[in-house]
């Protein structure tokens, strides 16, 4: 049972599955950040819990799994930044809007900028995935 999912999980990322969910929430991430840094909080954070957004957190298990012999530490380093960027941005963002004194829109934005640049590094793994998918299969 276990090889089948690992066998499951490594079709989704070698037929781009998981590559293009996870660039089409790039995007999204990046409208979220534009908003954000608009004062448009609500709608911001909308986006964090709808389309490829979601998907983030199984995608970045399917892609720790396919990456285990040549990352293994894929999932302690890099998927943890990026879930941590996702939830401290959100998090300021549901300060910002209680009225914190102690978290402001300039912290927002940073977490914003770190999401996104954890996001990035994400991407950049991904495309080096072909060359390792050989080494892999």
């Amino acid at each position: 049972m276990q090889s089948l999912k690992r066998l499951e999980q490594n079709n989704a990322v070698e037929s781009g599955e998981v590559a293009y969910r996870l660039r089409k929430a790039q995007t999204q991430l990046q409208r979220s950040v534009a908003l954000a840094k608009e004062g448009q909080y609500s709608g911001a954070r909308n986006l964090l819990r709808d389309g490829e957004v979601q998907e983030i957190r199984g995608d970045l298990r399917k892609l720790a799994v396919f990456l285990s012999p040549v990352r293994p530490t894929f999932d302690r380093f890099e998927a943890l930044a990026l879930t941590g960027a996702l939830e401290a941005y959100d998090s300021s963002m549901r300060e910002v809007q209680r009225g914190s004194e102690i978290v402001t829109a300039e912290d927002v934005a940073t977490n914003g900028d770190m999401l996104m640049k954890s996001m990035e590094e994400i991407i950049a793994l991904l495309e080096r995935t072909p060359q390792w998918a050989e080494k892999l299969l």
